[in-house]
């Protein structure tokens, strides 16, 4: 099972990101705007691959949500991040019938 994390540098998604590392047949997509902000942990894993880019690209948002079977959003930020980040993410799940 492929899961997207968006915003995996942060508090919730580290402890999602620590959990989800011990289930066999999981692989980890995140998506963030600062790849040195994710553990070494994660970024040693074979299972965790980042994608570091704005949470508003479109197209960058889309490519992350493409292949996932499920994402998770882990953003916290000002309102526009918190409003429209969130609606681009979720935008891209219903366009790409993602869960």
């Amino acid at each position: 099972m492929n899961v997207g994390i968006a915003g995996i540098t942060g508090k919730f998604a580290r402890r999602l990101v620590t959990y989800l590392l011990e289930k066999d047949n999981i692989s980890i997509l995140g998506y963030c705007r600062k790849p040195s902000k994710a553990s070494e942990a994660f970024k040693a894993s074979s299972k965790v691959e980042l994608i570091s880019e704005d949470a508003f690209d479109r197209d960058t948002v889309r490519s992350f949500v493409q292949g996932c079977h499920v994402v998770v959003c882990c953003y916290l930020g000002n309102q526009k991040l918190m409003l429209d980040g969130q609606k681009e993410l979720i935008d891209a799940c219903e366009d790409l019938h993602v869960s």
